[in-house]
């Protein structure tokens, strides 16, 4: 079967669902599919490439990312770009679109869908849900026209799913949950970062939803009260320079090391090194971060937030404070620091998590039989 994965943004830009689409791209093509992929171009991309097995074909989409700005070459470029989307499909024999990430091009696969014959998939990770559409009206209405026109609906996790039967009650029959997922073998085989001292670890873009300026208070905090750990930032975003300005700010020096983006191996490496994994979002669909940290054997530190209390629990896993509490934060990763048994009581407790069940080296049949429409998936029932 010949697939086609339409995502907002995709490699080289990193993040939850890329990484999803990544991975699942590499086992299908391994599996004897055809992968392309199509999204935004960025910034220094080519307009086509070969990756991980997938092609990705790069557009100039006259609309904003996430918002819809009309400028005044939109017709013409969207017939182009229809143009091309239809080639595309018809000449890779596309059966199945899933419309990975969300945003406005999803227009011309809607377009396209009412002259061509292929099966529409559309995920839901948390943003599209939450906060795009209060911000957007134009991509509420798009989001609603997903909902309508697909032929099914894939949310990463329960909490999600019953999100959008609240928002969506009709799309019962044609709702299903597939768990987020990583290459578990792949982490296991990765050996652990060795470091001179203990260090705290965020993976995750730096962008505003991530509240990492959050963190960075919670860690002044932490060193206020002698707590003897670094903290280690993986990632890049648009908040990058801000957050380098507040940890000067804060004069953390050396504690607090920006170590820009890091490839899949690199981060496992950096899981198996480390004291903890934190977060400070405020929702979350089913964060594969946390999931891989798990796979680590490495507990968490988060906020008590949606998506999040749906993998971690507190003083079992990991250990969760209020949203927005730097103090509380603080508080549980000096209290995780200094406390040698409650680390490796949680470390055991991590141990014993079913991670299999987030395999996706199990799980991509799982997707496969959604996408293809084997009544044997059956529809999520909460």
């Amino acid at each position: 079967m010949n697939i086609l994965v339409s995502c907002g943004v995709f490699h080289p830009h990193k993040g939850g669902a890329e990484a999803l689409f990544g991975d699942l791209g590499e086992l299908l093509t391994e599996n004897g599919h055809g992968v392309d992929v199509i999204t935004r171009r960025l910034p220094h991309t080519s307009e086509t490439e070969s990756y991980r097995g997938a092609s990705i074909h790069r557009f100039d989409y006259p609309v904003s990312y996430g918002r819809f700005k009309t400028q005044p070459e939109f017709h013409d470029r969207s017939v182009a770009i229809l143009n091309r989307l239809r080639a595309l499909i018809s000449t890779r024999q596309i059966g199945v679109v899933c419309i990975g990430l969300l945003d406005m091009s999803v227009m011309y696969l809607l377009a396209l869908r009412r002259v061509m014959s292929f099966r529409l998939i559309l995920y839901l990770h948390g943003g599209e849900m939450r906060g795009m559409p209060e911000v957007s009206p134009s991509y509420k209405e798009l989001l609603d026209h997903c909902f309508d026109d697909s032929d099914a609906i894939i949310s990463v996790s329960n909490g999600l799913a019953e999100e959008a039967m609240r928002s969506y009650p009709d799309v019962h029959q044609k709702l299903h949950v597939v768990r987020n997922g990583f290459d578990l073998k792949r982490l296991r085989e990765c050996p652990a970062n060795q470091a001179k001292r203990p260090y705290i670890l965020f993976v995750g873009r730096l962008h505003e939803q991530k509240n990492v300026g959050l963190i960075l208070r919670a860690f002044r905090v932490f060193v206020d009260r002698a707590g003897a750990a670094d903290l280690i930032l993986a990632g890049t975003g648009e908040e990058e320079e801000s957050l380098k300005a507040l940890a000067a700010e804060l004069n953390l020096g050396d504690r607090v090391t920006f170590i820009g983006a890091q490839s899949r191996d690199q981060v496992f490496a950096l899981m198996k090194g480390a004291l903890c994994l934190v977060l400070a979002s405020e929702s979350e669909g089913l964060p594969i971060v946390v999931l891989e940290a798990f796979g680590a054997r490495l507990p968490v530190v988060a906020p008590s937030v949606a998506g999040i209390t749906e993998l971690v629990a507190h003083n079992q896993n990991g250990l969760l404070f209020e949203f927005g509490d730097a103090n509380q934060m603080a508080e549980l990763m000096l209290r995780l620091s200094s406390s040698p048994d409650l680390l490796e009581d949680l470390r055991d407790n991590v141990a014993w998590l079913d991670v299999e069940r987030y395999d996706l080296r199990s799980l991509w049949r799982s997707h496969l039989a959604i996408w293809t429409g084997d009544p044997a998936a059956g529809a999520w029932r909460a």
